[in-house]
């Protein structure tokens, strides 16, 4: 008779216990919840193969995972069929990485810019050069492309989807 009241008292402190725990765990998951990078978003979104891929290839995808923020203006998949068929065959190949790379950086900057921070004015790429972001009949656009979409939020920054692929001034 004692084995048993001992073995229910374990078991009642157990269950005690652990339904004690419960909300405390929950709410500690809830705080360390880990939000995705910037290369995460754009990698799951699905719309932006074509450039995730490009970054995977070229390297560029592992500083996109870190703590430094970036802001990426994503051409979609779209953005790179309209590409003349040759110069998307030429930048995906092996030998020319270095310009693949040249293309994909001239998407990047540096920093966390929300739509509310995008000035008329140049901006400075990681690639060097600026893009021009004007308004156009109350359009956004980043050079020569439409941002569709503004303030897709991540970890460490911004993703700003446009409909063309922006090139380097020097290429």
């Amino acid at each position: 008779m004692l084995k048993k009241l001992l073995i229910a008292s374990v078991i009642s402190l157990g269950l005690i216990q652990s339904f004690g725990e419960l909300p405390s765990s929950a709410a500690k998951k809830s705080k360390t919840v880990k939000q995705d990078s910037v290369f995460e978003i754009a990698q799951a979104n699905g719309a932006f193969r074509t450039f995730t891929n490009g970054l995977v290839s070229t390297g560029l995808s592992g500083s996109l995972y870190g703590k430094q923020s970036f802001t990426i203006f994503a051409p979609t998949d779209a953005a790179f069929q309209a590409l003349p068929r040759e110069t998307t065959e030429m930048l995906f190949k092996p030998e020319n990485k270095e310009k693949l790379m040249k293309v994909l950086s001239y998407h990047l900057v540096s920093g966390k810019l929300t739509a509310k921070k995008l000035k008329p004015g140049y901006v400075k790429t990681v690639e060097g050069s600026g893009v021009l972001v004007a308004v156009k009949n109350g359009q956004v656009m980043i050079n020569n492309a439409a941002v569709t979409q503004t303030n897709i939020k991540a970890r460490n920054g911004y993703i700003h989807v446009i409909d063309r692929v922006i090139l380097p001034p020097d290429l």
